[in-house]
């Protein structure tokens, strides 16, 4: 029956650690952001931020299971390479 098959996680588990990672990972993007807003021209950093958004997004989507990794589901990147 259906509801009798484990199912895979999508969701990583919600823990003490999880939730420290989180707020360490979020602090630094925030002050990392903030640092460079202040420091130079906001537009450029922006413009160049989402440059570098879009370029890491594409290289993980082009290398998704052509790049190594053990997994045929999962690339080296670590994304699914079927979505």
């Amino acid at each position: 029956m259906f509801l009798d098959q484990r199912l895979l996680k999508k969701v990583p588990e919600v823990t003490i650690y999880f939730w420290v990672i989180k707020v360490l990972t979020t602090g630094m993007g925030e002050t990392t952001s903030d640092f460079f807003v202040h420091r130079y021209n906001p537009y450029v950093v922006v413009v160049v931020s989402a440059a570098v958004l879009a370029a890491s997004v594409f290289w993980q989507r082009a290398c998704s299971g052509s790049c190594g990794g053990g997994d045929t589901t999962r690339g080296s990147t670590g994304w699914p390479s079927r979505w």
